[in-house]
């Protein structure tokens, strides 16, 4: 009988014993990782995580700014800020519900690292990414969805008068140093616009769509083709608001075609003789007509 030596019996037992001791690892594994997420979650430094994100903001552009309520974990691993006030110039424009940023984790070795975000606001969603340089420039994809008009604050600092429905569209922005330059394509859609003044008798504007492709930079918002359909008016329009601090005395300086509804006849003409109107119709475009003032003080006129 042969007998085993003992490098045999090392190989028997490497061979019957690794299950066990790869079963304890991983057991032990899962325990530690346990072990330290809920440790980071209970200790997380939320004051001082906020107090970072508010200074990075102003790093990314020293007129930006942004209030943040509180920041927590999530898993995904992630960061959540809550209650989220962004001003520009110290002048608010809008707030968020939350923001939850996840890391490209990958991205981190390279020279740009990028952040994927979704966050909740005037009860839709905007999601998308991020892409921050070492220089501190910055580039945004966003999408936003199903966000409603009625509570946009910044909407009701601008003008009085009031507006309803709902807004999807895209967004892609560059900070670059001290300037922004942003593309967006917006589709606004069930629209009432409730007049603060009534306006040839109307008191309130039905639009079922309004679609619009916008760049803008800090000083200048171009429309570069703006289509509105609705049961009382259709039209298109272009042209440029040159931006002025405060945003209310913004410039407005929009022209295009309005082509006027049955609805919107009759009721004009209780105040405006319809068939001078009609007469500058040009063609199927409409009746040219141009926008001008200010947000504040908005004046609508004829060609």
């Amino acid at each position: 009988m042969k007998m085993e030596g003992p490098e045999t019996l090392m190989m028997w037992r490497d061979k019957d014993m690794p299950l066990f001791g790869r079963r304890k690892k991983i057991a032990y594994g899962f325990y530690l990782t346990a072990v330290a997420l809920l440790l980071l979650f209970w200790r997380f430094p939320g004051d001082s995580a906020r107090d970072f994100a508010q200074r990075a903001v102003k790093r990314l552009h020293p007129q930006l700014g942004a209030g943040i309520g509180r920041v927590g974990l999530v898993f995904p691993p992630g960061v959540n800020f809550r209650d989220v006030a962004w001003s520009y110039n110290k002048e608010p424009i809008t707030r968020t519900d939350y923001i939850r940023l996840r890391p490209g984790l990958w991205s981190l070795f390279g020279s740009s690292s990028v952040c994927y975000i979704k966050a909740g606001a005037y009860g839709g969603v905007i999601s998308g990414k991020c892409r921050i340089t070492k220089d501190r420039e910055a580039e945004a994809d966003l999408q936003a969805g199903n966000l409603t008009l009625e509570n946009v604050d910044w909407l009701r600092r601008l003008t009085t008068h009031r507006f309803s429905g709902r807004m999807n569209g895209t967004l892609k922005a560059k900070f670059e140093k001290d300037d922004v330059q942003a593309e967006s394509h917006l589709v606004f859609s069930d629209i009432t616009v409730t007049l603060a003044a009534p306006v040839l008798d109307f008191q309130s504007l039905r639009l079922s769509v309004v679609d619009a492709d916008v760049s803008a930079t800090r000083r200048r918002m171009e429309i570069k083709a703006c289509t509105v359909k609705g049961p009382e008016i259709e039209g298109e329009f272009s042209g440029d608001i040159l931006v002025r601090q405060p945003y209310q005395m913004s410039v407005l300086n929009l022209k295009g075609f309005l082509r006027p509804q049955a609805s919107f006849l009759k009721q004009a003409g209780k105040t405006l003789p319809i068939d001078l109107l009609m007469k500058k119709e040009q063609g199927g475009k409409g009746i040219p007509v141009k926008l001008t003032g200010t947000i504040q003080s908005p004046q609508f006129g004829f060609q």
